[in-house]
């Protein structure tokens, strides 16, 4: 048995991994590594990019935006979930674990969730980060459109295989 998360999916999906050795693997497709607010800060950001904002304004922007999510309209969903970091429980996970993330993702900081990972230098967790990829793990223009990486299905394949022969 293994876990397979997408999005938050693989953000909660190493906690599971951390409290059981009963596990075969654990896979993260475009779960950041961040703490939450900075999650949300990073995604708030590109949604004001998205509507036309100028970058700059739109980081202004989004502390603002983000401080009325935090202190007014949804206080106490963030107040319970705001400090959550998941990279506490990747350093628990002891099974093989494959993290997909993609370098154009408007929602989940890849770059900052791939350096954190990876920081915490463990040799069953790895890390990849498709060019030309968003948030869906879509196949970059003139590859594919809007279909899921067919190189990225192809890894998840051969992950899982490679970690249930090991077993």
């Amino acid at each position: 048995i293994g876990i397979l998360g997408v999005s938050q999916g693989g953000v909660i999906a190493p906690i599971v991994a951390s409290e059981t050795s009963a596990l075969a693997f654990v896979i993260n497709v475009v779960g950041h590594a961040v703490p939450m607010y900075d999650q949300l800060l990073y995604e708030e950001n590109n949604n004001l990019r998205q509507m036309g904002f100028l970058p700059g304004f739109s980081n202004a922007l989004a502390y603002l935006t983000i401080f009325v999510r935090r202190n007014i309209s949804t206080r106490d969903f963030w107040s319970a979930v705001g400090n959550f970091d998941p990279r506490p429980y990747w350093r628990g996970v002891t099974v093989p674990a494959l993290v997909l993330l993609g370098d154009q993702d408007t929602n989940v900081p890849s770059d900052q969730s791939r350096d954190r990972l990876n920081a915490l230098d463990k040799e069953n967790i790895r890390v990849v980060v498709f060019e030309g990829s968003g948030h869906g793990l879509e196949a970059p223009a003139g590859i594919g459109g809007d279909y899921q990486r067919e190189d990225a299905l192809e890894l998840i394949r051969d992950f899982i295989l490679d970690a249930i022969e090991s077993r």
